[in-house]
């Protein structure tokens, strides 16, 4: 039969605090529902811990959802990974003018690809010779250090056991065709190109990385003859011509990601995407500066962007949370622990260079770890129980640049 300890508490010990468990107050701001359209607000009034009391970390937590269009309503992993890899949040019927859409390609200096992609089957390309022509439009397009905007031509050659639709090999030939940098309306993009052989199958690939800007693209195809030419349209999803080659999109999707603002008496102090996820009813945490104290006036908004699609945001409740933060905190404890186990216990650092003293008794023995913490943070001390016993506190000294503090 296993023998168990009973790990009650910790015990934060020092010349400031004793018996310091990290501590949360929550305040209700909102508890009723409420929808907001993208460009709408809400403003909410709380009340902070005066600036005399001890530090707290503050937190605006927001529980609600986004309301997706159609099929996909119902929410849920299987049909936000179905949004995925749509292009429609990112496509502009009105700026256009060679095509009835165009892919709007934004960027913010992001370290990921953000790309369209387009199986051409080898039956439609039997030619050795082509042109790509695509036609492009940019606002204020600048690229970082190995950053682009092109398209690619991904070109696979028959091969034995490789079938002639396999696009999962490395391409056997890849063909870049760069889009310039810079501001300028609709410019028609041409590139010539001679292959050994024709090719099995094509993958038209528009991509961009590490840019800043916009840029349009629309009306691309791929010229094989003089009165010849595979037309390649940016069109939203239920409006494609061909069911199995289509175009299909990474990190083009903008539902999922909302751009919130949070203001605290006019001055904004938060502005960002936040993920949605796929649960039925989602919460995120906004961060709060931790120098607010008394009443504030507190304005959340859902923030309209052009070119980027959004969705309503129904909130279901808004809520304040502080937790102390004090230099060290302890965040958890492991309540029970079989004898001859080891347990862990969560403490939060909140200075830089911070020094615990292990304290142990002859029911449980710290594990080798380091005890000097350079960097604020969540770090797990580990120890080992070795006899059982019942409300036994686990002891910490914490010091910092030579005093004791809790």
């Amino acid at each position: 039969m296993n023998k168990w300890i009973w790990m009650l508490g910790c015990l934060l010990t020092g010349n400031a605090l004793h018996a310091q468990v990290q501590q949360e107050t929550r305040q209700v701001l909102l508890a009723q529902p409420r929808i907001l359209a993208p460009g709408d607000s809400v403003s909410m009034g709380a009340t902070f811990q005066p600036s005399s009391s001890l530090p707290t970390h503050k937190l605006l937590r927001v529980v609600g959802k986004g309301l997706m269009p159609g099929r996909f309503a119902d929410r849920g992993e299987t049909l936000f990974r179905e949004m995925e890899h749509l292009i429609d949040d990112c496509l502009d019927s009105v700026n256009v003018s060679a095509d009835r859409y165009a892919l709007v390609m934004q960027g913010e200096g992001e370290d990921y690809e953000r790309c369209a992609y387009h199986r051409v089957p080898g039956n439609q390309l039997p030619t050795k010779a082509f042109r790509l022509e695509v036609c492009a439009a940019a606002e204020s397009l600048a690229f970082a250090i190995q950053g682009y905007m092109h398209v690619e031509l991904q070109v696979y050659y028959s091969r034995e056991g490789r079938d002639a639709n396999d696009i999962y090999d490395t391409p056997d030939t890849t063909l870049v065709a760069p889009i310039a940098s810079g501001s300028y309306r609709s410019k028609l993009f041409k590139y010539s190109y001679s292959l050994p052989q024709p090719p099995a199958t094509v993958v038209v690939k528009a991509a961009g990385k590490k840019f800043t800007g916009l840029c349009r693209l629309e009306a691309l195809r791929i010229v094989t003859g003089s009165h010849s030419a595979i037309q390649l349209p940016f069109v939203p999803h239920d409006l494609r011509p061909d069911p199995e080659n289509y175009w299909v999109g990474v990190n083009l999707e903008s539902k999922h990601y909302p751009l919130w603002s949070l203001k605290a008496d006019g001055k904004e102090v938060f502005r960002g995407r936040v993920f949605d996820r796929a649960s039925n009813v989602a919460d995120f945490y906004l961060p709060l500066p931790s120098g607010l104290a008394g009443t504030r006036q507190l304005t959340l908004a859902l923030l309209d962007e052009p070119f980027r699609a959004h969705v309503p945001y129904e909130l279901a409740s808004v809520e304040i949370i502080e937790e102390s933060a004090g230099v060290v905190e302890v965040v958890s404890t492991t309540r029970y622990v079989a004898v001859g186990d080891t347990a862990g216990v969560l403490v939060e650092i909140n200075k830089p260079d911070v020094r615990l003293e292990l304290q142990q008794d002859d029911h449980y023995e710290w594990l080798s770890q380091s005890q000097q913490f350079t960097q604020p943070g969540l770090y797990v001390l580990r120890f080992r129980t070795v006899a059982p016993g019942f409300n036994v506190p686990v002891t910490l000294t914490a010091r910092m640049e030579g005093t004791e503090t809790g």
